[in-house]
């Protein structure tokens, strides 16, 4: 686990950053530690990257699944990834992952029901949601987790504050804003992470004890606190930020020789500190 977590997700296409990875996993322990047990489980798992983590995480009770269309890419209305099945179980079985208690799904989360997901797997403790990006797909994708998730679960939502996809932006405000149950308490990077109102403290807490110095922010999204964790190289892009409103540093920039060179390494250094 812990070596997925540092280096091993490199090996798998997709999107996650470290930060994201952590997150998830220290709500997993606070859950396991709260005696919360469930399936986990993702909807569009591409290549595994984010799928092999909740494997990981999954205890020895518990099943897991994937929903994704894989090879039915006409159902890809907004193109956004390109599963392969292969690729995924060839990622399953490097991590020597037990095929008998995972459900793959080769279809379009909107043709899943709760009830058949349920069925298979039972109720679900952690529900990564990254399927279609449309603003109507996303949105069923949260009222199908919702109505999955057991008490205590988490669903992490990925690339809420995307540009390229502003319809899933666009479900979470028709979410949070109209009938849903869930609410947030934490982003990191791209992705929320929401619980039933019930838990939201403890969640809070627990990203928050957990993450450390991670956490750059705690402040109010949608009427709720949620903890924002940041990366070391976001730290160190906020640092010199700072650096750059000092006198000293505007007056070297100024300088004749020095001014044009700084300037040229300027882009170069942020692009290496926000990696």
């Amino acid at each position: 686990m812990e070596q997925y977590v540092r280096t091993g997700y490199k090996k798998v296409g997709g999107w996650m950053r470290p930060e994201s990875a952590r997150l998830i996993e220290c709500v997993s322990r606070a859950q396991v530690g709260a005696g919360v047990t469930g399936a986990v489980g993702e909807i569009g798992v591409h290549h595994g990257r984010l799928f092999l983590l909740l494997y990981l995480l999954r205890q020895p009770e518990e099943r897991a699944f994937a929903v994704d269309i894989f090879d039915a890419q006409h159902l890809n209305v907004d193109h956004s990834g390109k599963g392969d099945r292969a690729i995924f179980e060839r990622h399953l079985r490097r991590i020597r992952a037990d095929f008998s208690v995972i459900d793959i799904f080769a279809e379009s989360s909107v043709d899943m029901t709760p009830e058949r997901l349920r069925c298979h797997v039972g109720y679900v403790r952690l529900f990564s949601i990254d399927g279609g990006h449309t603003t109507d797909i996303a949105l069923n994708d949260l009222r199908l987790a919702e109505a999955s998730l057991v008490d205590g679960g988490v669903v992490v939502l990925d690339d809420a504050f995307q540009p390229l996809f502003p319809g899933v932006a666009a479900a979470v405000a028709r979410y949070l804003l109209g009938d849903g149950e869930l609410v947030p308490f934490a982003i990191s990077g791209e992705k929320v992470l929401l619980t039933q109102p019930g838990h939201h403290d403890g969640m809070l807490a627990a990203a928050q004890s957990g993450m450390g110095d991670l956490v750059v922010a705690t402040m109010a999204y949608f009427g709720h606190d949620v903890a924002v964790i940041g990366s070391a190289p976001s730290l160190l892009a906020r640092l010199h930020r700072g650096v750059a409103g000092l006198d000293q540093y505007q007056r070297l920039r100024r300088a004749p020789l020095l001014g044009p060179v700084i300037e040229r390494l300027r882009p170069a250094v942020l692009k290496v500190m926000r990696r």
